[in-house]
């Protein structure tokens, strides 16, 4: 866990600093705030740049990223090197340079794995497992294969990079290529080269426990930086001679001599990018060593780790499928591999058959005479181990192999492609061109589809020193050459160019062309028109219907060839019932009574293709609805919404919703309403607040309406009155505004009428009066001016629409008020009589009432001094454990009004006002307040506390006997999870109201709910791990399994009435008083007092009985609180809504956060 909040981290020093460095042992602590605490700790690693204390993938879009790759990596490569063991094809360099590839790519996959593996299982709590990791064996392996398979990478894409250099520019020579031995042998060099790089950290030059993706990062000895310095420098001098190589194969392959042709501008382009990818390939590596050797972070580790896996592990797995997989090579292997497990027979056998045109070449050649025929070149690419442009450049640029390989096996990579063996070397003349023209071509090719065919065209050079290629077309689009030659006979020059199809298909089919360009002119050849016959294709198929019972309908069939024509038959379920007719072929049906099928069958020379079976349904009336469920619930109105049964084969247009308050007879619905669908939703509308009703739903298509579906029952919850009161009247009563009014009609309350809220305007103040009759008096507090007067109802929900503005006039006392009716003078005298009468009688009991509480106060400053003389006679006699001036005491208790019972009980518990020191305000509520304290113990030791007290200056009897009725429950309990009382005195002082004060111990961390809520939220948040918010939930369940064994019933358990110690043990708290404090947990359900309705259960709320159940449900919710960290229960409902919410069956929700088994 990592400290955030300072006080638990101060409180976690305090600790430290009382133990000795021998009782820590080989305790591994928090990283890395124990470090700096305890400076007599070792911590490794330190934390530095290199090292913060965090996840390993720092967010979600990395954490992704990583298994994306890793899984893509390992079962590419798994994949490749199960083909190529498995393959029975000869062993040639290119599929072994291929298995070490494959191999280095699979390591760095398996390395990516295990970071995954390890984020996975310390997500979110890296720092207590990260000196686990990072020093363990695990970590060390997963150096070794990123190490290991990344040099291995960049050693064998040099090998393949010189290879392939030194075979472009000695293409001619072919005994001087690569052999096998050769390559095993610099194969071998390479394993033990970096073998050794990535065992040098693990036997103690370097380290991989240096950073948390255990890469060797470790500088601290010179040996180590100069192990971080080779590696920088293999990777730089790798990319150099990759650089190099492409630049010498560039300058080998380009024809500046040719006017007039991109060529060369676009291999530079290609090379360009090659390079450019190369160096991304390997930049990471380098840019890591360098900042490791240098001691310098150029970049955060957490932005770092986005190049460790967009860059440098993503090749691992874009090669095996870019280079391999998706390569006609390795289907090939594959097929023939899967067909000796009795798989892919077919296709095995075509790969078998299948020979490639290079054959046809040497056949050729040897009837050539005077010179050597000119072989166009094949692209046969290796490969890459990096970057995916990089064949693909190669294959557009330069060739490895003339015609086939010389074992005859292609190689895997791109599929080839044919370029021009050379371009023209020479300009011919208009004259020249004039004889340049294409011998004609056969015309038409008819074949069957699956056959092999090979055309050609074919041009008279004249002249033997012209060295020309021939281009292929197919829809004006350019394709691949099969083979191209050049034969000469008496002088006389002939380019020939054959095109060869294997399996051919129907895409195939068209018109092919051949093409000459020479100096800017281009010779076309005569097209031959390929056409692929066999069976028939459709063009369209019969679709599904649905239709009216015995209605007619039209199905329409439509398939082509060639062969052409082609006839239709139909079927109905698979029985002709039409004779052939010419495609296409419409067929109308005069009607069916039941679901039934018709399908088509297309007929030509070549066979039958038989379509899809079109589906006839019947249009019926829908099925019921299925569900229907009350999305949201307001005064007036419901929101439900429903999902449709069948819709009969025809589209739903309208349902029906039926309404019937509870309690009405069936077939006397309240509403009817009608809505258009989709959505299948709706809004009742114009409904009774608090009033249960059932509901149904039937849906109609064409046909008819569904059966009603079941019946649904829920109820509309408490508004607000929709109508505001009438007939508001004013007049003047003495020095008070009567004002008076209607209730609004019992239907259109919405609710319960709690009372009325009467709204008086007067010059800029606004006053609110509240009334639980139809009238109020206001006091007129200003004269010669207007008041504005407004009345709204109130229920539970809240206030409904004010009542018109009515002003009323009030002039200056010695002006006549208005009247709204004629003067009466008689009823005016009475007025004034019974208002002098109720006058004189509210002076004469206010003087009673001022002069006994006088004579109260005075008796309780002075006690009975005065009568006295100072020596008085306790009032309560008992033998008390511990006493301070106890005859004071009890006089004051018995001049407050304390039951002597109540006295008894406190009798031992009370301290003298002088041993008690009030400090600062820790918290306030409506009534009272906690303040910080100092209480001086008769040993004359001192002990922090904390004193409660009642905060107003006048208090009821019964409210200071509840006061102290708290402290006599506490003052008998014994149990480190339930708070102890210290102690109960009086604050008693001149011109003061005595007030009594409960001392308890000084809770350091305040009450729980507070500090959850500032582990969220608060300045110094910190995470509270599963365990610690276990440790709450025992500790309380302790507490209240104490009180239970004592027969006390708390009724009011919450997170906000649990206290924290010092050592962070939670001790049951506020066994009356917090009701007082903490007063916006409760509610006030009429005028029953409040209570804190989310915490109570579901039959307390309806009964008002608490039993030892009614705790363990408030355990519950508390429960809950500990696990959200402080959150209200039942969020979003209000606490007038919580009785109809639990009725309903409603519960709270499983947190987030919270583990199942919690």
């Amino acid at each position: 866990m990592i400290f955030r909040d300072a006080k638990t981290k101060a409180f976690y020093s305090d600790l430290l600093d009382q133990l000795s460095e021998a009782s820590f042992g080989n305790v591994d602590f928090e990283y890395p705030d124990f470090c700096q605490i305890k400076p007599a700790l070792q911590c490794s690693p330190e934390a530095d740049a290199f090292n913060p204390c965090e996840d390993i993938a720092g967010f979600g879009f990395l954490r992704v990223a990583i298994w994306f790759i890793n899984i893509l990596a390992i079962a590419g490569n798994l994949t490749v090197l199960l083909v190529l063991f498995a393959s029975r094809c000869k062993l040639t360099v290119p599929r072994f340079l291929m298995c070490h590839l494959a191999f280095a790519d699979f390591c760095i996959g398996v390395y990516l794995l295990m970071i995954a593996i390890v984020d996975l299982r310390t997500h979110g709590y890296y720092s207590q497992h990260a000196i686990e990791w990072q020093t363990g064996v695990g970590c060390n392996i997963a150096g070794f294969l990123s190490v290991f398979g990344g040099e291995l990478s960049i050693y064998t894409l040099s090998t393949i990079t010189i290879e392939r250099w030194y075979t472009i520019t000695h293409a001619m020579q072919l005994e001087r290529r690569l052999t096998l031995p050769q390559a095993a042998a610099i194969m071998a060099a390479g394993w033990l080269l970096c073998l050794g790089m990535a065992l040098l950290p693990i036997v103690g030059i370097s380290s991989y426990s240096k950073v948390s993706m255990c890469l060797p990062m470790d500088i601290e000895t010179p040996l180590a930086q100069a192990y971080v310095i080779l590696l920088l420098l293999f990777n730089v001098g790798a990319f150099l001679v990759i650089c190099g190589c492409y630049v010498r194969i560039y300058v080998v392959v380009r024809h500046p001599e040719v006017p007039g042709r991109a060529a060369d501008a676009k291999i530079a382009k290609r090379m360009a990018v090659l390079i450019f990818t190369d160096f991304l390939c390997m930049a990471p590596i380098s840019f890591f060593a360098i900042s490791a050797a240098f001691k310098v972070p150029l970049i955060t580790v957490t932005n770092s780790k986005i190049l460790l896996v967009l860059f440098y592990p993503i090749n691992s797995c874009a090669n095996p499928f870019l280079y391999a997989i998706f390569t006609k090579a390795f289907r090939k292997d594959t097929c023939t591999l899967l067909s000796s497990m009795g798989c892919c027979q077919s296709k095995a056998n075509m790969y078998r058959m299948k020979t490639y045109c290079s054959e046809n070449t040497a056949k050729m050649t040897s009837s050539s005479v005077s010179k050597p025929p000119h072989t166009a070149m094949w692209l046969s690419n290796y490969p890459h181990q990096k970057c995916q442009l990089q064949d693909l450049i190669l294959s557009l640029t330069v060739g490895l192999y003339v015609a086939r390989q010389r074992d005859g096996t292609p190689s895997w990579g791109l599929e080839p492609t044919a370029v021009p063996g050379r371009v023209p070397s020479v300009h011919l003349s208009q004259e020249e061109i004039q004889r340049l023209r294409f011998k004609p071509t056969v015309g038409t090719i008819r074949c069957s589809e699956g056959s092999d065919i090979t055309f050609n065209c074919s041009i008279n050079l004249g002249d033997k020193g012209q060295e020309l290629s021939i281009l292929w077309f197919k829809d004006e689009r350019e394709i691949s050459v099969g083979t191209q030659t050049t034969m000469y006979a008496h002088e006389t020059g002939v380019l020939l160019s054959i095109m060869s199809i294997r399996s051919i298909r129907r895409a195939d089919s068209g018109p092919y062309q051949c093409r000459l360009s020479v100096s800017n002119k281009v010779i076309e050849s005569n097209p031959i028109f390929v056409e692929v016959a066999g069976l028939p294709t459709f063009t369209k198929q019969p679709s599904d219907v649905n239709v009216t019972k015995n209605s007619s309908f039209t199905l329409t069939c439509e398939a082509v060839g060639p062969p052409n024509p082609v006839t239709i038959v139909w079927l109905l379920k698979g029985q002709r019932i039409s004779q052939p007719s010419p495609s296409p072929s419409n067929i109308t049906i005069q009607g069916v009574d039941s679901p039934t099928q018709y399908s088509c069958e297309a007929h030509n020379d070549k066979g039958v293709t038989v379509s899809r079976e079109a589906h006839v349904n019947i249009k019926e009336i829908p099925a019921k609805v299925s569900k229907i469920t009350v999305v949201k619930r307001e005064a007036n109105k419901l929101i439900i919404s429903w999902i449709p049964g069948h819709d009969g084969f025809s589209t739903l247009t309208v349902c029906y919703i039926t309404v019937r308050e509870l309690g009405r007879e069936l077939g006397s619905p309240t509403k009817v309403d009608s809505v258009l669908v989709p959505p299948f939703s709706f809004e009742i509308t114009d409904l009774k607040a608090m009033t249960w009703y059932n509901m149904s739903v039937s849906c109609a298509n064409e046909i008819g309406k569904s059966l009603p579906s079941s019946w649904v029952q829920s109820n509309t919850t408490e508004g607000v009155p929709s109508v505001a009161p009438q007939n508001v009247t004013v007049r003047v009563n003495g020095s008070m505004l009567l004002v008076r009014w209607e209730a609004p009609p019992p239907d259109k309350i919405n609710g319960i009428l709690q009372g009325y809220d009467v709204l008086v305007d007067v010059g800029k103040s606004v006053n609110k009066i509240r009334s639980i009759s139809t009238e109020a008096a206001v006091a007129m507090q200003e004269f010669n001016t207007t008041y504005t007067v407004q009345v709204m109802a109130c229920t539970q929900a809240g206030c409904g629409v004010k009542s018109s503005r009515h002003w009323f006039f009030v002039p200056e006392i010695d002006m006549p008020f208005p009247s709204l009716s004629p003067a009466t003078h008689g009823s005016d005298f009475v007025y004034i009589v019974l208002g002098v009468t109720c006058a004189i009688c509210l002076v004469l009991l206010l003087m009673f009432l001022a002069v006994c509480l006088r004579n109260r106060i005075f008796e309780t400053r002075l006690g009975m001094l005065l009568g006295t003389g100072g020596k008085l006679t306790p009032i309560v006699e008992y033998k008390a454990q511990r006493s301070y001036n106890r005859s004071a005491i009890e006089i004051t208790l018995t001049n407050l009004g304390v039951r002597e019972e109540l006295q008894t009980k406190l009798q031992d518990v009370m301290i003298l006002r002088n041993l008690l020191t009030i400090g600062k305000v820790l918290g306030e509520g409506e009534f009272g307040s906690v303040m910080e304290g100092h209480l001086k113990w008769p040993d004359g030791t001192k002990e922090n506390v904390a004193v409660k007290t009642m905060k107003l200056d006048n208090f009821s009897q019964r409210e200071i006997e509840e006061f102290l009725n708290e402290a006599a429950c506490m003052k008998d309990f014994n149990h480190p999870n339930v708070i102890r009382l210290l102690g109960v005195c009086l604050d008693v002082g001149p011109g003061v109201f005595p007030r009594p004060m409960v001392i308890l111990p000084f809770m350091r961390y305040g009450d729980l709910h507070s500090f959850l809520l500032r582990s969220r939220f608060g300045e110094s948040a910190s995470y509270l791990p599963t365990q610690t918010l276990l440790r709450f939930m025992i500790d309380i369940a302790s507490g209240m399994e104490y009180l239970s064994s004592r027969n006390f019933l708390h009724r009011d358990l919450a997170a906000r009435n649990c206290m924290l110690r010092d050592d962070m043990t939670v001790c049951v708290a506020d066994f009356g008083l917090s009701k007082k404090i903490y007063s916006g947990d409760y509610y006030r359900q009429g005028r029953i007092a409040k209570m804190p309705v989310k915490w109570i259960a579901v039959e307390s709320l309806a009964d008002r009985v608490f039993t030892v159940k009614s705790d363990v449900w408030a355990f519950g919710v508390t429960m809950w609180e500990i696990a959200t960290r402080g959150m209200n229960p039942y969020p979003g409902v209000q606490n007038h809504e919580i009785y109809d919410y639990l009725l309903e069956g409603h519960r709270l929700k499983q947190p987030n956060e919270c583990l199942d088994e919690l």
